[in-house]
């Protein structure tokens, strides 16, 4: 698309932007940027401890998870690598 040309949907369902602004196939329509009012907001002070609501057992029980699957790994790994030098 060329600079300035914006598409407009026609055949949406739930598109209303060409009723809205009134365009037509091939109109000009003049855009510009919305102004931002913003509101104090009665909520509480939202901080990066909203994102430290983990269970802790549910931590505990992940690193165990992951524990046993190295060690298993590891030792798995040992048991294969030995298993090979069998002469037959």
């Amino acid at each position: 698309m060329a600079d300035g040309v914006v598409w407009l949907p026609a055949n949406s369902s739930g598109a209303a932007v060409r009723a809205d602004l009134g365009a037509g196939h091939g109109s000009r329509v003049t855009l510009r940027r919305a102004e931002l009012k913003m509101t104090p907001c009665a909520c509480v002070d939202s901080t990066l401890s909203d994102f430290n609501q983990l269970i802790w057992w549910m931590v505990l029980l992940k690193v165990a998870i992951v524990f046993v699957f190295l060690l298993l790994t590891t030792i798995f790994m040992i048991w294969f690598e030995r298993r090979g030098d069998r002469p037959e």
